[in-house]
């Protein structure tokens, strides 16, 4: 048995009804009508909002997880590097125990280096600027 047809017009589920119009509609027919249509709207951008906000959660941890990824590889050829140093210098003739405080030194000599930096990079968070422009100066 056949299903039975449609009626051409009529509303669905999936489309509401259009709007009436004509001299018969009332003003405040019309403005339940644009009520229900912002509430489906807000409905909607609020829907989309949220679906956009947890993917840019996925996202970010996702960021988050290469970014270990990058830091343990960085590390690892790091130690690499030191190691075939140390390797080179014992090739050289040094002793083991003399080869790694040499890599020791080299090591802490970079350390300092980078930490002489922060100093002169963290005057940048004191928004000097934007301070000046606030007191009118």
């Amino acid at each position: 048995m056949a299903a039975p047809a449609a009626k051409v017009g009529a509303a669905t589920a999936e489309q509401p009804a259009a709007p009436k119009t004509g001299p018969e509609v009332s003003l405040l027919g019309l403005a339940s009508t644009g009520v229900r249509s912002l509430r489906d709207y807000t409905g909607a951008v609020l829907e989309m909002a949220a679906l956009e906000s947890r993917l840019a959660g996925l996202t970010l941890a996702f960021i988050a997880g290469l970014a270990l990824a990058v830091g343990v590889l960085a590390l690892t050829t790091w130690g690499l590097l030191i190691a075939a140093g140390v390797r080179g210098l014992m090739a050289l003739g040094l002793s083991a125990g003399v080869a790694l405080l040499v890599a020791a030194a080299v090591n802490a000599v970079v350390a300092v280096g980078l930490l002489a930096v922060i100093p002169r990079l963290s005057r940048r968070l004191t928004f000097r600027a934007t301070r000046r422009a606030l007191k009118g100066e």
